[in-house]
């Protein structure tokens, strides 16, 4: 479960923070865990406006992730349950662009686009942990650097009911280790995944809104297929 708190600190800039609680499970193992900490910082260079309708709204988005998250000295028998964290900040930078359209009968279409690049830091870790290791393990974690990219479109269709579709893509480097592996190879091979989110929203209130969807695999190297479903809620103060 995810939270997004943003507060405008003057019209163009806004900061938010994205606190993190991670329940997972496996067979006869659980573990309920607060994960990294995502922090950022946006900024607007283009404000989109109705009179300009070739001209799209802009932001450039400046992130980092605190590594509050249980990343190493794991539990064998955890079945890795206890692993919610990356033990990197990841600093990035982020740039957005989007443009409303306004169709009849109040309808809006919302086409959208964002690109991002987060830059890894040295992770040193002991014992088991979310990069592999035995319970002798310890050294230094070099994770790769991901790009992300995101396509979507968002449909108004009447004042209470949306639709979301959005393609994602991301490419990620890969995890070297340096030190003692305790017996399990440490690392990860670079990895590249596309992905689809389709959604259905429902305004409840002017304040408040929720969302129902599917997040699923296309395609990818040295990843796992998934299909996942998710409940978003929105508020606004």
């Amino acid at each position: 479960m995810q939270v997004i708190l943003w507060v405008g600190i003057i019209p163009l800039i806004d900061l938010w923070v994205a606190p993190q609680v991670y329940v997972q499970w496996t067979e006869d193992q659980s573990s309920t865990q607060w994960g990294d900490l995502p922090v950022g910082m946006d900024i607007q260079l283009v404000k989109d406006r109705r009179d300009r309708p070739f001209l799209p709204g802009m932001e450039l988005s400046l992130q980092l992730s605190l590594p509050t998250g249980k990343y190493d000295h794991l539990e064998a028998g955890k079945l890795g349950t206890d692993s919610v964290g990356a033990g990197s900040y990841y600093p990035g930078v982020a740039f957005s662009a989007s443009k409303l359209i306004y169709l009849e009968k109040g309808r809006t279409v919302l086409p959208r686009m964002l690109v991002s690049y987060n830059r890894e830091t040295a992770v040193p870790v002991r014992g088991v942990n979310a990069y592999g290791g035995g319970e002798e393990a310890w050294g230094l974690v070099h994770p790769g650097s991901s790009l992300t990219g995101n396509l979507g479109v968002d449909f108004l269709l009447d004042p209470k009911w949306s639709m979301t579709c959005d393609l994602y893509y991301r490419l990620e480097g890969k995890a070297v280790f340096a030190g003692r592996d305790g017996g399990i190879p440490i690392g990860n091979p670079a990895l590249q995944v596309w992905s689809l989110a389709p959604s259905v929203g429902y305004h409840v209130h002017s304040w408040y809104a929720c969302s129902l969807g599917a997040w699923f695999s296309l395609a990818g190297k040295n990843t796992s297929q998934f299909v996942n479903a998710f409940i978003a809620m929105t508020f606004s103060l």
